[in-house]
């Protein structure tokens, strides 16, 4: 291949270039310093590192921002919630923001942008909720940056994260500390909005407003200034200082905001604006009409319904408010949590105005099931739902029960004209439902025969079907027939049961001879249709009659379920509502009409409390009335002695270790020491929560060192009666069933007489069930320990059948009574290599050769544990 040669002169230019080329890479290396090898790294970082970095943040952002859904019935967030499924999706971006900034720190550190990418760094990790790492990059941004706003903006992240992470106080100290620097524009700005959201997240509504009102001004208008505006005027509203956020509503009006937020302030506007007089209200009313008249707010409709409902609750207008918020539960469509707040609403509005308490429990229940469960509020609606429940029963029950024992009470011509007037009703009812139906029979009658030439019916099969249930005229017509034999029937199991009770709609607690006889005649009875009026009339009274508590025994049940019902409803209203003014009308019914109830002496104790802030004479008289009439209570005893409390759990604890101390010498068997400690338990502690403990160890120590088994039953029996409501109560009773057998062991140990003869040869026994599955390597096991333990001793270990359920295994021999000791406590001890055996029911002792014989010819396990423990153990 032929090359050309080049010429000097024509060599010149590209050996020129070559070197520019030269000293241009020379200056791409990190640590080159000089003014060409500067320009370089500043540019290549800005644009090729920073700038890229930055761009993927700014796309984070705006995606955060979007998925943000505003709450215009809260006070609007400063700073828009990171939703960490936001982070998740741009996982991606974000890594591409850390190592493009990394990038721009490790090859160009000396730039003017390594603190720019620091600080990308840092922001990074925050919202990756990494605040350790964030922290610490901020952290070195303020220590190692000659840049001081660089370092100021550092540190105004550092504060975001302190917040995002709830470190208030270090959150504090850096604001502190800001507050005395010189912040620039961009830098005092961000410091503002940063110390609003940390006020917001803590709930401090005057530092909000006293952050924002700073920033405001220096913000664009596309810095969201509008929404700042609408958050200070929210915030003025919540306070209760209506002029200030008309005022700043207006503000935000005047900053051309978008649309929604636009619509927002306009209609917040309504709700603080000053109103003179009717003419204002009618204004008000007008404007309202005219938003729900404009196409560009059909989405928003259920909004306008809300506020317009919030406007008329305001001017005391219920009727006009409840009809405002249906309507804006009606139209949202589409936004639950708007939705949610109408039937919240209307759950208070019956709760606490009207006293409709079903009402407001079934606006409650749908409150909860539209409610997105990240509302604030919904935790407390939710318990509330729950409780209503419960309240709503309680409020039936005295309603129901009041009716009907008033009822029962009456002479019978009263109560015949009550069950008429009923029954008028009843029918009058009937007769208008009977008209509806046939008028929707006739009405279906008309779409069938529209539909007959399309082939079928609307939402149903084919036309041709003759299925009873797929023809709508049918059915009303059958429902209209069953009406007229049976009458109104609610939809219920044992709807032919004339005799419910109480539990199911009926009027209360019945005989129940009455409820057999009743139910009798009802299978026997002849249909409604077949009687004339004025026997289906008397029918009728008579079921009615049946359902009252006629009897002694039913009226009693009824005021026990009554009185139960007037004591729970104020403790829901003390406790689970946090109402205690309105629990004094059902507590103080119960003690005007059950003065001897079981619940009296808590119910005056509340009284006492609940009175002491708003009625200090009435406290006093309920304070006065529990101490003389139930002074032995511990209501009483907390009032008489306010430290009564404190020194009982100190009492306790005192007792609770006693007691330990004792059950532990019972569990060793040593129980003369055991015995001493429960005395002197019973005698420190006679009313303590441990004193029942004491009184049932006391008896099986006596059990155990040989009472009588009379006196062991007597014992027992009167642990019953001395502590009815102990939750040792079970343990007890389970003993007294036992103790049947207990006192055939004894007298069969009675009749066994061991020998107290002791020097003499011993033997060690290991008594094991049969049917034990350790039981086939325990010889071999002895023998090892014998052997490890016993090097120079001579022991024989065997096998010895001693009745049908029980085996033995025999060491020996021993010379005496200490050497069989010994090795039993060798044996016991916790680093034996036995020791894996004490986890399994084994009886060991030691026995002399002389009554080993009598205790193989008793063939009875426990015959020689007394003598055992009154010999050998107490010598220990």
């Amino acid at each position: 291949m032929y090359l050309p040669i080049l010429t000097r002169t024509a060599r010149l230019p590209i050996i020129a270039v070559l070197g520019i080329f030269t000293i241009l890479f020379s200056q791409c290396a990190p640590t080159r310093r000089g003014p060409l090898a500067n320009q370089y790294h500043n540019v290549t970082s800005h644009y090729n590192c920073w700038w890229i970095a930055k761009e993927h943040l700014k796309q984070v952002d705006e995606d955060i921002m979007l998925s943000h859904q505003h709450n215009y019935n809260r006070i609007l967030q400063v700073f828009p919630t990171i939703d960490s499924t936001v982070i998740k999706t741009d996982s991606l971006q974000l890594a591409d923001a850390i190592k493009k900034a990394s990038i721009g720190i490790t090859r160009h550190p000396y730039s003017n942008w390594t603190d720019d990418n620091y600080i990308i760094v840092g922001k990074t990790r925050l919202y990756q909720a990494d605040f350790v790492n964030a922290v610490e990059t901020f952290k070195y941004v303020n220590t190692t940056s000659e840049n001081d706003n660089e370092r100021h903006t550092a540190l105004i992240f550092l504060m975001r994260t302190f917040v995002e992470n709830r470190d208030f106080s270090n959150a504090i100290a850096v604001s502190d500390f800001l507050e005395k620097q010189e912040l620039n524009r961009r830098n005092r700005k961000l410091l503002y909005l940063t110390r609003a959201h940390f006020h917001q997240v803590r709930e401090n509504l005057d530092g909000i407003v006293e952050n924002l009102t700073l920033v405001a001004p220096m913000l664009k208008r596309n810095e969201e200034k509008a929404k700042i505006y609408f958050i200070i005027g929210q915030i003025y509203q919540e306070l209760g200082l209506d002029v200030k956020a008309y005022e700043y509503y207006q503000k935000c009006t005047k900053t051309n905001p978008e649309y929604e937020l636009f619509f927002y302030a306009r209609l917040n506007m309504n709700q603080v604006a000053v109103l003179d007089g009717s003419s204002d209200i009618k204004r008000v009313r007008k404007y309202y009409r005219k938003l729900l008249k404009d196409d560009k707010n059909i989405d928003f409709q259920d909004k306008i319904y809300y506020e317009m409902g919030r406007f008329e609750q305001k001017q005391g207008n219920l009727e006009l408010a409840i009809e405002n918020y249906k309507s804006s539960a009606l139209t949202s469509t589409n936004n639950p949590r708007q939705k949610s707040y109408a039937y919240w609403e209307l759950g208070k509005i019956y709760f606490t105005d009207l006293k409709d308490y079903e009402l407001a429990k079934a606006y409650y229940d749908s409150t909860v099931m539209v409610m997105p469960e990240d509302e604030e509020a919904f935790a407390a609606i939710k318990q509330r739902q729950e409780v209503l429940a419960e309240f709503v029963e309680h409020v039936t029950t005295i309603a129901q029960t009041d009716s009907v024992l008033a009822l029962a009470n009456m002479d019978s011509i009263a109560r015949a004209a009550i069950f008429a007037k009923v029954i008028e009703q009843e029918e009058a009812a009937a007769a208008e439902e009977d008209k509806r139906q046939r008028r929707a029979a006739r009405q279906q009658q008309f779409v069938n025969l529209d539909e007959a030439g399309t082939g079928t019916f609307a939402g149903g099969p084919q036309a041709g079907s003759v299925w009873y249930y797929y023809n709508p005229t049918a059915i009303t017509s059958g429902q209209a027939d069953f009406r007229r034999t049976w009458g109104e029937r609610p939809l219920e199991r044992n709807w032919r049961r004339s005799n419910k009770g109480l539990e199911e709609g009926g009027f209360g607690d019945v005989d129940p001879a009455l409820a057999a006889e009743q139910d009798a005649e009802t299978e026997n009875s002849v249909p409604i249709a077949e009687l004339s009026p004025e026997e289906r009339r008397a029918k009728r009274q008579q079921e009615l009659l049946n359902k009252l508590p006629l009897t002694a025994e039913a009226q009693q049940t009824a005021y026990a379920k009554l009185e139960f019902a007037y004591y729970r409803l104020g403790d829901i209203y003390r406790e689970d509502l946090e109402e205690p003014v309105n629990a004094i009308p059902p507590f103080e019914s119960l003690l005007n009409r059950f003065d001897t109830s079981q619940y009296a002496p808590e119910v005056m104790y509340q009284l006492y409390l609940i009175y002491q802030p708003v009625d200090l004479e009435r406290s006093n008289y309920y304070k006065n009335l529990l101490i003389n009439q139930y002074p032995n209570t511990i209501y009483a005893k907390v009032i008489i002695n306010p430290n009564y409390q404190e020194e009982s759990n100190a009492a306790a604890a005192k007792a609770q270790r006693l007691y330990r101390e004792a059950y532990q010498f019972y569990e060793t068997q040593a129980f003369t020491e055991a015995g001493t400690l429960v005395s002197q338990g019973l005698n420190d502690f006679p009313e303590n929560d441990f004193t029942d403990n004491f009184a049932l160890l006391k008896i099986l120590i006596e059990a155990e060192q040989g009472t009588n088994i009379y006196n062991y039953r007597f014992a027992l029996e009167g642990f019953k009666t001395d502590y009815p409501e102990s939750e040792l109560l079970g343990y007890a009773e389970k003993l007294l069933e036992a103790s049947q057998s207990v006192e055939t062991r004894i007298q069969q140990a009675k009749a066994i007489q061991y020998i107290s003869y002791f020097d003499q040869e011993h033997y060690f026994v290991l008594v094991y069930k049969n049917a034990s599955a350790e039981a086939t390597d325990i010889t071999q096991q002895i023998d090892q320990f014998n052997k490890a333990t016993y090097p120079d001793v001579t022991l024989a270990t065997s096998s010895l059948i001693l009745n049908d359920e029980y085996s033995m295994v025999l060491v020996a021999p021993f010379t005496g009574k200490q050497d069989a000791l010994a090795y039993y406590n060798a044996f016991i001890q916790d680093n034996s290599t036995l020791n894996g055996l004490q986890r399994f029911n084994f009886n060991n002792f030691v026995i002399t050769k002389d009554n080993f014989t009598i205790y193989l010819q008793a063939k009875k396990p426990d015959s020689y544990k007394t003598f055992y423990q009154q010999n050998y153990l107490r010598l220990e």
